[in-house]
């Protein structure tokens, strides 16, 4: 098993469109991969934790860096891992302003972080933490507007 995390900025083009895109086609091929993990959006910057295989993730990576939607990408961390943090999620994500229903039961697993049983963990990296945290504090203001549950 191998995790591999990493933050960058998004293209100015990129939006509710086209991470709703991002998101089906991650999920498509993580699937298929055994990969499996979370990518958040939030303020034009992506934050993406990648577990499974080593090639595999590695593979993955590869093609993100190549992504013309992602710029300045800084890796956090690429190691062997115990185990997975996100095993249920083939991709998880959130940073959809207006979602579609098919996500609705994603987002609310999302919002549900904190009690994730490897929060700790991505406490761990502080860069990460942040992120989260951050990430977590904005969308209880937009829980309201969405109608999901607070954090």
């Amino acid at each position: 098993m191998h995790q591999l995390a990493y933050i960058s900025a998004a293209a100015p083009s990129v939006g509710e469109k086209e991470l709703s895109h991002i998101l089906k086609s991650a999920q498509k091929n993580n699937t298929s991969n055994a990969i499996t993990g979370i990518l958040m959006f939030h303020n034009q910057q992506f934050l993406q934790v990648l577990e499974g295989p080593k090639d595999a993730v590695e593979a993955c990576f590869t093609r993100i860096k190549s992504d013309a939607r992602h710029r300045s990408i800084i890796k956090l961390f690429d190691e062997p891992a115990d185990e997975r943090c996100f095993a249920e999620w083939s991709m998880a994500v959130f940073g959809l302003a207006n979602c579609e229903s098919s996500l609705r039961e994603q987002l609310l697993d999302l919002f549900e972080l904190r009690s994730h049983p490897r929060y700790d963990d991505l406490q761990k990296n502080k860069v990460i933490g942040v992120f989260v945290d951050t990430f977590l504090a904005d969308m209880n203001r937009f829980g309201d507007l969405l109608d999901l549950p607070k954090t």
